[in-house]
C-alpha cells in the first residue's frame, strides 16, 4: 500500500488550513467615533458639542427618559428614542460643520425645536 499519496494530501489541506487561518486580517481604515448620550428631562447630561472628524462612522449610543423624536439638522436624518431604552444612531460624517440634534414633537417635522446638543464635523 502507497502511504505516500494520502500523506501528500494531508499535508497540501493541512497548508491550505494554516495559510488561511494565519494570514492577516486587514484593519479597516475607517474612523469609528462612538458617543454615549444620556438625555433626561429633555436636556443632555455632561457635554452638549461632541466633536468628530469628516468621514468617519458615526455611533451615537443615546439613552433618554422619555420617548422622543430627534432630528439631526443638515444631514435630516431622524431618531425615534424609547423611554429607559438605548438606541444606536449610526451614519457616516460626510459632511463638515456645526450641525444641531433637536427635539420634535412625535411625528412633526416643525422646526419649532428644543436643541439638545450639536455636532462639530471637522474636515480630515
Amino acid at each position: 500500500m502507497n502511504l505516500i499519496y494520502p500523506r501528500r494530501q494531508v499535508l497540501i489541506l493541512l497548508y491550505i488550513v494554516l495559510a488561511t487561518v494565519l494570514t492577516p486580517i486587514k484593519a479597516s481604515d475607517e474612523k469609528v467615533n462612538l458617543q454615549y448620550i444620556e438625555i433626561a428631562k429633555g436636556t443632555v447630561s455632561g457635554a452638549n458639542t461632541f466633536k468628530l472628524s469628516q468621514g468617519s462612522k458615526v455611533l451615537l449610543n443615546v439613552r433618554a427618559d422619555e420617548t422622543l423624536s430627534l432630528h439631526l439638522h443638515g444631514y435630516n436624518l431622524y431618531l425615534d428614542t424609547l423611554a429607559g431604552k438605548e438606541v444606536r444612531w449610526q451614519f457616516s460624517a460626510h459632511t463638515a460643520g456645526r450641525f444641531a440634534v433637536s427635539i420634535h414633537e412625535k411625528g412633526s417635522k416643525r422646526h419649532e425645536s428644543h436643541t439638545l446638543f450639536y455636532l462639530e464635523i471637522y474636515p480630515q
